[in-house]
């Protein structure tokens, strides 16, 4: 390709960049200036060739003449040749003042169009620019309404029915060939789906469902601005009826007959349920212990309000209202006899049943369980997550087994993800043993495991540590290592505990240089004088060997009633017991009237008086020569006498004031 035509196309290309108008002149001056010089050369290379020519005819004489003539002939056409060029320069210079005219023309027209196609383009950008304004700004608003749409993320604490069937669990454990040759899986299928819809908490079995009116229902209390409502069972008067019956049962220390034969003609008093259950605990019939929970427990669910929910931690019953107490009574017996059936998955998530009922005031101690069954059943990621997300706030490193629940759970988590680093539960682990030493001992001992002559002649660990363990918190110990024992008895979690008390534990010891062990000894002394009544309320319900040996003696003494165990003081009554003769005359009673009228419960000294007629003394008179007897009898037994016309209110000692833990 020739030199001309490169640069006309270059010329074509500058020419289509309408931006670029500089560079399209300077292309059209070059080619301008080179076309230029070729036409000077073509010039000279035609002049040349004439007079060379000319040149040559010189030197031969004998065509002298016809040289010169032909000379002659040639001269006007060398001047017609640089006539013709020049003329051919003039109309190039011509046409190039044309071209430069006409292109400086376009130019302007260039400039012209391209401010109108800039002006152009400037609006269609801004259209577009306002459209994409209002499109991002209605994906904005379609955002934020399918964010209020969508549910919002689940805490931890909220409950999933499918956790809650223990069937569920125990055909994952044995499989369900096994299961279908259960006698009481196959008894509670019969009665379908259909008849106990809406009843999750357990499995009844078809005989339950035939319920006749019970009396019992629910209604709302508040409702506060987050959403959360405050529930209340209500009793009607036939109920009310029958759990006077109960009642005068129950202070009559009368065996179980009595309370059995009230069951058979009211099948559904929950309180009349509970009770019994205890009887057959005490006989050691396991089996129609739990029957008989759950069947309470079914009844109470029963008559949930329609607004009442499990699942999303909103609902609240308080527990200062006795009938409100049924349901957590109920809760907390059905979770530790679902825990023995080794379904430690559906206890944790009846643990945050009985958590959400009051999370506050937690009546029955459900903290203290909610990290030991999320261990049992392999649930670390629970333990670390509720650390995080609300933990910290209810300050749970200040429980001892939430502490060795945590660096646990850490250590499980790294050892599943085959993590050599266990440093953090290395960190964890020496943190709880150094806050809480006798733990270490209790697990080992529990775990059939001889510590090693280094722990044994640590002061810290055994001498001090006893010295400064108040009795309350010494019961939360013994709580956490009877539970979760078997936790802490897997080989690789042994050589861990170990390593860490050996390498750390001991080392920051023998240095004595560590802040940490004087302020938890100062912590242990001075935070855990006396534990509140919740604490004491879920020890005396536990029922695990030695735990009522850590109870106080004033806490002990109390009357306790498996119903109702350690009311609190704040208690609203929404009805009262009528006031019968036969009972007030045993409130006017010491211990060895009460001893006669448990021998003769229904036998009334004013109504036998008054039976006898007009010639008998009035009664009055009766009660006189009785109480005249009773004083006698007292001088000489040396019991101490009550004046029956004093109030037995005004005497009485207040409840031992339990004070918060810090």
């Amino acid at each position: 390709m020739s030199s001309r035509a490169l640069r006309k196309l270059r010329l074509e290309q500058v020419n289509k960049n309408e931006n670029n108008l500089d560079l399209k002149a300077e292309a059209e001056s070059k080619e301008e200036t080179e076309e230029e010089e070729e036409d000077e050369k073509d010039v000279k290379l035609t002049c040349t060739n004439k007079f060379l020519l000319l040149e040559e005819g010189q030197d031969d004489d004998s065509e002298e003449l016809s040289q010169e003539s032909v000379s002659e002939s040639e001269k006007p056409d060398t001047q017609n040749v640089v006539t013709k060029s020049s003329t051919s320069t003039k109309k190039k210079k011509k046409k190039r003042k044309k071209k430069k005219s006409s292109s400086s023309g376009n130019t302007a027209e260039n400039d012209r169009t391209g401010c109108e196609e800039n002006r152009e383009f400037d609006k269609l950008l801004q259209e577009y620019g306002d459209q994409c304004k209002t499109m991002v700004a209605e994906a904005e608003a379609k955002r934020k309404l399918l964010a209020k749409m969508r549910p919002p993320k689940k805490s931890l604490l909220d409950v999933e029915h499918r956790f809650l069937n223990i069937y569920n669990e125990l055909q994952k454990i044995f499989g369900s060939q096994v299961l279908k040759k259960n006698k009481d899986y196959r008894r509670r299928q019969k009665g379908g789906s259909s008849s106990h819809r809406g009843v999750w908490l357990t499995q009844p079995a078809e005989s339950w469902t035939k319920m006749i009116k019970v009396g019992l229902g629910m209604e709302l209390v508040e409702t506060e601005k987050d959403g959360t409502m405050y529930f209340k069972y209500v009793h009607s008067k036939e109920y009310q009826d029958v759990q006077f019956e109960f009642l005068a049962i129950v202070n009559s220390m009368s065996n179980g007959e009595h309370l059995h034969k009230l069951l058979v003609e009211n099948q559904l008093n929950v309180d009349a349920l509970i009770t019994y259950s205890d009887f057959c605990t005490i006989s050691e019939e396991v089996v129609m212990a739990r029957e008989y929970i759950e069947r309470a427990l079914y009844v109470l669910e029963r008559f949930f309000h329609p607004l009442f929910n499990l699942t999303n931690g909103k609902c609240r019953l308080d527990y200062k209202y006795p009938e409100n107490r049924s349901l957590f009574i109920c809760l907390f017996k059905h979770m530790h006899f679902v825990s023995r059936r080794g379904c430690n998955r559906t206890a944790l998530e009846l643990c945050k049943v009985l958590f959400n009922l009051d999370p506050k005031g937690d009546p029955l101690g459900a903290i203290l369980l909610l990290d030991q069954f999320a261990l049992n059943c392999g649930e670390y990621d629970f333990i670390c997550r509720s650390f995080m997300e609300w933990g910290y706030n209810r300050n749970l490193e200040q429980l001892p087994n939430w502490a060795y629940s945590l660096a646990l759970a850490e250590f499980q988590l790294a050892t599943a993800a085959k993590s050599p680093k266990t440093t953090r539960a290395d960190i964890l682990l020496t943190d709880s043993i150094l806050r809480f030493p006798t733990v270490l001992l209790k697990m080992l001992e529990k775990c059939s495991v001889q510590p090693d002559k280094k722990v044994e002649e640590c002061e810290y660990l055994t001498k001090r540590a006893q010295e400064s363990t108040t009795q309350s918190l010494e019961m939360l110990c013994h709580l956490y290592v009877e539970r979760t024992h078997s936790a802490w008895k897997a080989p690789h979690v042994l050589a861990w505990l170990e390593r860490v008390v050996n390498e750390r534990v001991l080392d920051i010891l023998d240095k004595n240089e560590d802040l940490r062990i004087k302020r938890f000894a100062k912590q242990r002394k001075r935070r855990y004088q006396k534990a509140p009544l919740n604490i004491h309320r879920h020890a005396m319900l536990s029922d695990l060997p030695g735990v009522s040996s850590y109870v106080p003696i004033e806490i002990r003494s109390l009357t306790m009633l498996g119903h109702d165990p350690l009311p609190p003081p704040n208690t609203v009554f929404s009805y009262s017991r009528p006031e019968r003769t036969t009972g007030g005359q045993r409130a006017q009673q010491n211990s060895l009237g009460l001893f006669f009228n448990s021998m003769l419960p229904d036998y009334d000294v004013a109504n036998a008086a008054a039976a006898e007629g007009p010639l008998q003394r009035n009664q009055d008179q009766i009660r006189a020569g009785v109480r005249q007897l009773m004083q006698a009898m007292r001088d000489l037994l040396v019991i101490p006498y009550v004046d029956p016309n004093q109030d037995p209110e005004e005497d009485a000692e207040e409840d031992v004031p339990f004070n918060d833990w810090e």
